[in-house]
């Protein structure tokens, strides 16, 4: 890719690459492997690449415990992502959702779930491997915080949700939350 001038192909085969090792179980190898790209994406990728190399490191780093440095990468990436309904807004969201629970707003976060889940069900693609276990994990702590009977109404709940809604229960703010995005594509 390099030798090429392919940076749209070094950037996306990273990060399939690092979605191979984190569901092979070896998330911090992928998390250094995203990581690793993150200087390289701020001078020479995309606004869409880098964000969702963000939303990727927030979610291994999520994985392995390290909340605050989750939160940190989900923050960034925050200022990135398009509120445009696209799958990478639906995985922000679900990070989203990740965070209010370790910020102590496991209704919302619950809300969020419900909300992807919908859309996700709705789209063609469906909900990705790496995205279902980030999702197991996020039904264990929300059934831990709220219960499985509220769990399952706030899910029911979330039915009747829109991208709108997710913005005020994410509590976003800034240029991306306006819905004001760049909506360029991976190559």
């Amino acid at each position: 890719h390099e030798d090429l001038k392919n940076t749209a192909g070094l950037f996306r085969s990273a990060m399939n690459f690092g979605e191979v090792l984190h569901r092979g179980g070896d998330t911090t190898a992928a998390l250094s492997l995203a990581e690793d790209m993150l200087p390289d994406l701020r001078q020479r990728g995309s606004r869409l690449q880098l964000a969702n190399h963000l939303g990727n490191v927030a979610s291994y780093r999520f994985s392995l415990g390290d909340v605050a440095g989750a939160i940190a990468a989900h923050q960034e990436s925050a200022a990135l992502v398009s509120r445009d309904g696209s799958y990478w807004h639906m995985c922000f969201i679900q990070n989203d959702a990740e965070r209010l629970v370790h910020e102590g707003d496991p209704t919302s976060a619950a809300l969020l779930v419900g909300l992807v889940d919908k859309r996700l069900r709705e789209s063609p693609d469906g909900r990705q491997e790496t995205e279902q276990m980030q999702r197991d994990r996020l039904d264990a702590l929300l059934t831990s915080a709220l219960g499985a009977t509220t769990f399952t109404q706030l899910l029911v709940q979330a039915e009747g949700l829109d991208l709108a809604d997710a913005v005020q229960l994410s509590g976003a703010s800034g240029p991306a939350a306006s819905g004001v995005g760049h909506h360029d594509h991976l190559g």
